[in-house]
């Protein structure tokens, strides 16, 4: 983990754009199909920004402090569970749906969804992790001092 002037001058060495990613920014990847009334369009400029941070060369960089290792840990894999049961919830839903055509002799013109078979959640885990994976981390023992110092070069 760099210090954080260190990855000052990474940054201003590469002159690209930077984000910095905290949890939730991450973790709304992975909740955006469930909260889709808050975080439409998180899925797309998620795979948009992994295109441009892993790009070669790449044209932004991504930084997260220190604990966000530590906290996307804590909650990625729940976050992936509560998709998956949305999802489960979702085709149970679609199976009374269906039930229920059958019991009066209509037929859908679609045929019953299976959305938690389709791994989404893994997909959608692993895409925030590799945001994560991409990020420079940021080493917490840096004071404002120092990346004052580090600045006044430039």
């Amino acid at each position: 983990m760099p210090r954080i002037a260190e990855a000052v001058l990474r940054v201003l060495s590469a002159d690209l754009p930077v984000l910095f990613a905290d949890t939730c920014s991450l973790l709304d990847v992975i909740r955006a199909p469930i909260r889709h009334d808050r975080l439409q369009g998180c899925i797309e400029s998620a795979v948009e920004l992994m295109q441009l941070a892993s790009s070669t060369p790449p044209r932004c960089i991504l930084a997260a402090a220190s604990f966000v290792c530590g906290e996307w840990n804590d909650h990625a894999v729940p976050a992936a569970e509560e998709l998956r049961r949305h999802l489960a919830k979702l085709d149970a839903q679609a199976a009374c749906f269906h039930d229920a055509c059958d019991f009066v002799a209509l037929t859908p013109s679609f045929t019953r969804p299976s959305y938690g078979a389709v791994g989404l959640g893994d997909k959608l885990l692993d895409l925030s992790n590799q945001l994560l994976d991409l990020a420079i981390h940021l080493d917490s023992q840096n004071t404002p001092r120092d990346i004052e110092k580090r600045l006044e070069i430039y």
